[in-house]
C-alpha cells in the first residue's frame, strides 16, 4: 500500500466514511456507550424505597425469634457471616472479665447484616436446649476467667511482697534464750518497741502538732505530751501529704527541735501519686530514699488512698501491708500512720483492717458539740492497744511552742462541771423537794442540759459533799444543798 493509499478514508459497515487522519473506523454507537451520565434513567421512587423498607422490617421481625450458634455461621463462604462473627468476637474480647461472653447471635442481627433468606433458611436455629446449652458455656467462660484473673491478682501480690525476704522459723527456746530488749515501749505506756501506731484525730483535732510532739520527743528525747518518756532514735523520716510546705516548716520551727538532723521530712502535697508503694519497684525506690530511718511517720493515710484511685472502706489495709513492707526494706523498726476519724463513730474512718493492724491506737477528740467550733474547743487524747491502755485526758497546748500536755480530766467530767451551777441553784431555789429524776428532768428542760450530763453532775455533786440526800415519801431520793458554800472550784469530780 502507498502512502497515498494508507491516507485515504476508510468506509464504515454503513457505507459512512471515517473522517480523515483517524485511522481507524469511527464507531457512533461505542462513543455514547463511553459517556455516562450522573443522573440515573429511572431513579426509584419514594414508593419503591417506602415498600423495600417495609420488606427489610418483615424480615426482621420474621427472624428476630431465632437464635444461632456463633460456631455454626458460614464464615468461610459468606462475608455477612464473616464480619457478624468478627464483630461479636471482638465485643468479647473487650469485656473479658467484666461481661458473660455472646455464643450465639440472633436472626434479626444477621438480616442487618445482609444475611439473605434463603441463606439463613439454610442454617439450624437453636432450640430452647441448645439455647440453654451455651448460656452455660458462656457462664463457664466467665467463671474460668474471674479464677485466671484472681490467679493473677495474687502472683503479682506475691512478686509484689517478694523484696521482703521471709523470717525462718526459730525454735522457742533458742527465742526464749535471747535477752529482752531494755526499753519495751519507744514512748513510755504509749508506743511499744517495735510497734506500730495508728493515730486517728478528728477533723482539725490538732493531728499534725501531735505529729511534731512526737518528732521532737523521739530525736531530742523529750518527755511526750510533758509526761511520757521516750528513747530517742537515730533517724526519724516524716512523710506529709496534707500541709504545704511552708506551713510544715513553720510548724516545725515553733517544734524548736535541737537534733533537726535526725529528721527528713518529705512533703508530698501534689505529688502523692508517686507514694505508690503497692508497686514493688517504686516501694524499693522509697526504701532507698528513706534508708537508714529507725521510725518513719506517714500523715496522712487519706490522700495516699485518693492519689491510687484505692477505697478507703475496702482498701486501706492493703497500704497498710506495703507500708510494713517499706519499713522491712528500710530497716526501719517502727511507724506512725495518721488517719482520719469518722463523723459518727470515735475510730478510724473506713477499712476495718485500720484497726486490726496497729500495736496501738492513740485518738484525739474535741470536746463541746459543733456549734461552738471557734478553735478553742478543748482536746481530749488517749491510746489503747497492746500492753497500752491511758484513759482520756486533757490536752493543754502552747501556742508559741506548738508544746502539747497531758493532763486530767475527760469529756465526761468536763461536760458534769459545766453543769454544776445550773444544778445546785435549782436544788438551793427549792430544797429537799426535788428527787434525782425530777433534777434531772427539770435540768433537761430549762437549761437544755442533756439527762445523762445531768445524771452525772448530780453523781459527782454527791460525792463532793456538795449536795445530801435524804429519804422521800415512796423511796424517792431528795436532793438539798451540802453544809459547804457552793464554788465551782471545790467541787471534786
Amino acid at each position: 500500500m502507498t502512502k497515498n493509499e494508507s491516507a485515504r478514508p476508510v468506509a464504515s459497515p454503513d457505507g459512512q466514511r471515517e473522517p480523515e487522519g483517524t485511522g481507524s473506523v469511527f464507531d457512533p454507537t461505542a462513543l455514547a456507550a463511553e459517556t455516562v451520565s450522573p443522573f440515573p434513567s429511572n431513579p426509584p421512587t419514594a414508593r419503591a424505597t417506602a415498600e423495600r423498607e417495609v420488606a427489610t422490617e418483615a424480615r426482621l421481625k420474621r427472624w428476630a425469634g431465632c437464635r444461632f450458634a456463633l460456631a455454626d455461621l458460614p464464615t468461610t463462604s459468606q462475608l455477612w457471616a464473616r464480619k457478624l462473627a468478627d464483630k461479636v468476637e471482638r465485643d468479647n474480647a473487650f469485656t473479658l472479665g467484666s461481661k458473660t461472653p455472646t455464643l450465639m447471635v440472633k436472626g434479626d442481627a444477621a438480616v442487618s447484616a445482609g444475611a439473605t433468606d434463603d441463606q439463613l433458611a439454610a442454617l439450624t436455629p437453636l432450640d430452647l436446649d441448645g439455647i440453654a446449652a451455651l448460656l452455660i458455656e458462656a457462664a463457664a467462660i466467665a467463671d474460668d476467667v474471674r479464677r485466671q484473673i484472681g490467679t493473677r491478682s495474687r502472683s503479682l501480690a506475691a512478686q509484689r511482697e517478694a523484696a521482703v525476704v521471709p523470717p525462718a522459723p526459730t525454735n522457742l527456746a533458742d527465742l526464749l534464750a535471747q535477752p529482752d530488749d531494755e526499753a519495751a515501749y519507744r514512748v513510755g505506756e504509749l508506743w511499744p518497741t517495735g510497734g506500730r501506731v495508728l493515730l486517728a484525730a478528728q477533723f482539725k483535732a490538732g493531728k499534725s502538732t501531735l505529729v511534731g510532739n512526737v518528732l521532737r520527743s523521739l530525736v531530742d528525747g523529750d518527755k511526750f505530751l510533758d509526761r511520757f518518756d521516750a528513747v530517742p532514735v537515730g533517724r526519724v523520716a516524716l512523710i506529709d501529704t496534707e500541709l504545704d510546705t511552708r506551713t510544715l516548716r513553720r510548724w516545725l520551727r515553733e517544734q524548736a527541735i535541737d537534733n533537726t538532723e535526725r529528721v527528713s521530712v518529705l512533703p508530698l502535697r501534689g505529688a502523692v501519686s508517686t507514694f505508690d508503694i503497692l508497686d514493688p519497684a517504686t516501694r524499693a525506690r522509697w526504701a532507698a530514699q528513706l534508708s537508714g530511718a529507725d521510725v518513719v511517720i506517714l500523715d496522712c493515710l487519706r490522700p495516699i488512698l485518693d492519689a491510687l484511685g484505692l477505697s478507703e472502706d475496702k482498701d486501706a489495709g492493703r497500704v497498710l501491708v506495703a507500708f510494713d513492707a517499706l519499713l522491712a526494706e528500710i530497716g526501719a523498726t517502727e511507724g506512725l500512720v495518721v488517719t482520719h476519724m469518722g463523723h459518727e463513730a470515735e475510730r478510724a474512718r473506713g477499712d476495718s483492717r485500720l484497726r486490726d493492724w496497729p500495736d496501738a491506737e492513740w485518738k484525739i477528740a474535741r470536746g463541746g458539740d459543733d456549734s461552738d467550733d471557734d478553735g478553742r474547743r478543748p482536746r481530749y487524747f488517749s491510746a489503747l492497744g497492746r500492753d497500752v491502755s491511758l484513759p482520756e485526758g486533757l490536752l493543754t497546748f502552747d501556742p508559741e511552742t506548738r508544746r502539747l500536755a497531758y493532763g486530767e480530766g475527760n469529756r465526761r467530767d468536763s461536760n458534769a462541771r459545766a453543769a454544776l451551777p445550773e444544778l445546785m441553784a435549782l436544788i438551793r431555789a427549792e430544797p429537799g423537794t426535788l428527787s434525782k429524776n425530777a433534777a434531772e428532768i427539770r435540768l433537761r428542760d430549762e437549761h437544755a442540759i442533756p439527762q445523762r450530763v445531768a445524771r452525772q453532775a448530780i453523781a459527782a455533786a454527791i460525792r463532793s459533799g456538795d449536795l445530801d440526800v435524804t429519804a422521800g415519801p415512796r423511796n424517792a431520793k431528795l436532793l438539798s444543798p451540802g453544809a459547804d458554800p457552793f464554788t465551782v472550784e471545790a467541787v471534786g469530780i
